[in-house]
């Protein structure tokens, strides 16, 4: 059995300035951000016979700050949860194993795409985590004695929320999630 913890942080001071045929011109974005991250996640695995199951789960909050410095606005957060299973299968032959795994995951906003917005200002609250299921199954004889490896995988990997960037009508380049 394992468990664990993880903790990831990260802290910007991002500003934005208007690009005046190539010249810095007016301060239009002036703000700290804050990403923090907590993970906790156990994984354990069991051989019977020829067979070995093992399975984890893991838990991330992440907390996103910002503090809008140039419209005084005060400090807003936004909070990000995910829960993310995954079930693995082994079967050990005399000359190679067969595998099956199923998985679930998600990936946040990163602090540029969540701060792209046309007013400059706060979050995009309109952007979502991409979320993500798979399933993969397949054939090695990676573990065995031979001269001859090969590791032979099917996968499926299905998104949903994926994050697609766009220009505004000032030029500007937003995030929003596809369908």
């Amino acid at each position: 059995h394992n468990l664990g913890f993880s903790f990831n942080n990260q802290n910007d001071h991002r500003k934005r300035f208007v690009n005046d045929i190539g010249l810095k011109s007016e301060m239009v974005m002036n703000q700290f951000e804050k990403y923090d991250n907590i993970g906790l996640y156990l994984f354990s695995s069991k051989n019977i016979g020829k067979f070995m199951f093992s399975g984890g789960i893991r838990y991330d909050n992440n907390t996103i700050t910002l503090e809008n410095i140039l419209a005084s606005s005060g400090k807003i957060s936004e909070n990000i949860k995910s829960i993310n299973p995954s079930v693995n299968l082994n079967y050990t032959f005399k000359n190679f194993d067969i595998f099956s795994n199923i998985s679930s995951g998600y990936e946040t906003p990163t602090l540029n795409e969540l701060s792209a917005t046309t007013d400059q200002s706060g979050f995009n609250s309109d952007l979502k985590s991409v979320k993500s299921k798979s399933f993969e199954i397949g054939i090695s004889n990676y573990q065995k004695f031979t001269k001859l490896k090969y590791n032979i995988r099917f996968f499926d990997v299905r998104t949903k929320n994926e994050i697609i960037p766009f220009e505004s009508i000032t030029g500007q380049v937003i995030y929003q999630n596809a369908g």
